[in-house]
């Protein structure tokens, strides 16, 4: 009985094993696609076929070679790749994805009316700065503010961005279609560079945008025009149909991350690329346990 036990585990730890790194080669392989990366895998399977041969064969000077290149491509890849690897370590979490794949998408009627809301307090020179929520979670980086969670219309954004209103001067952060918070201080920028003479409403819509995958529209109050602040950049808007195209497609993105996430715990979903991730956990294991 107690070998019998003994067997049943060693069994289940194999499984166990083999199951694990397949999920972690599962995430890197869905990441390379998201990223369009792919070509990357083709170069990591060559360099691991090469490692190993140098040590099925005893070669010293390869490996030696080997050795080398890899700490040097691992610096390398953790610098130009250090966005893609922070959602790698997203992707791995199963919590954060069930969560995600639970977050409100904000409605195309709603999206227009932002727009138009920012088209006609650009008119009027009234600043705003609205915040876009991207795939990070943004509370980490908001001061104060005031709950709302008001469905969003013309009228409202408004009044709240009306020089009479208590919070006019900070930002309103969205969830779905409603208001969460207005009246809300964000994290200044540190790229004053990035800023070209612009005043504090701009300065905080970047320092959202360099710390977070979010986007800022900031409505300037003395020059009447509209910037939009991502990924640390700020770029001025210059007329209606590019500032639509470009907030219609950030929103796309964002929809399109929350169905790949969906899609990635389906059990239907990705079966070739859950397929590729099994038999490769199971050759690992082959060659480094069996």
């Amino acid at each position: 009985m107690a070998e019998f036990f003994l067997a049943n585990s060693i069994y289940f730890k194999d499984a166990l094993d083999i199951l694990i790194v397949a999920i972690l080669i599962y995430a890197v392989i869905l990441l390379l696609e998201r990223t369009r990366s792919l070509f990357l895998f083709n170069g990591i399977g060559v360099v691991t076929a090469l490692y190993l041969l140098t040590g099925l064969f005893g070669l010293k000077l390869t490996g030696a070679v080997l050795n080398f290149f890899v700490g040097f491509f691992v610096v390398v890849f953790v610098v130009v790749f250090q966005k893609e690897l922070r959602h790698f370590f997203e992707w791995i979490s199963i919590l954060k994805h069930i969560s995600r794949s639970k977050r409100e998408t904000i409605s195309e009627v709603v999206t227009n009316q932002i727009i138009q809301a920012c088209l006609k307090m650009a008119e009027q020179k009234t600043g705003a700065l609205i915040v876009l929520q991207g795939e990070q979670p943004l509370d980490l980086f908001l001061d104060g503010g005031i709950t709302l969670n008001g469905k969003v219309s013309v009228p409202l954004l408004l009044s709240i961005f009306d020089t009479s209103s208590p919070g006019h001067d900070g930002a309103i952060i969205m969830e779905g279609d409603k208001i969460k918070l207005f009246g809300v201080h964000l994290p200044l920028a540190e790229n004053l560079e990035a800023l070209k003479g612009r005043g504090t409403r701009h300065r905080s819509a970047l320092g959202i945008a360099e710390s977070t995958d979010a986007m800022v529209i900031v409505v300037s109050e003395e020059r009447g025009e509209i910037s939009l602040a991502q990924g640390g950049y700020l770029e001025t808007i210059h007329d209606e149909d590019e500032f639509s195209a470009k907030v219609f497609a950030f929103l796309r993105q964002q929809f399109l991350a929350t169905k790949i996430a969906e899609s990635a715990l389906s059990p239907k979903k990705n079966l070739k690329e859950k397929g590729i991730a099994l038999l490769l956990a199971l050759l690992l294991w082959f060659i480094f346990v069996q």
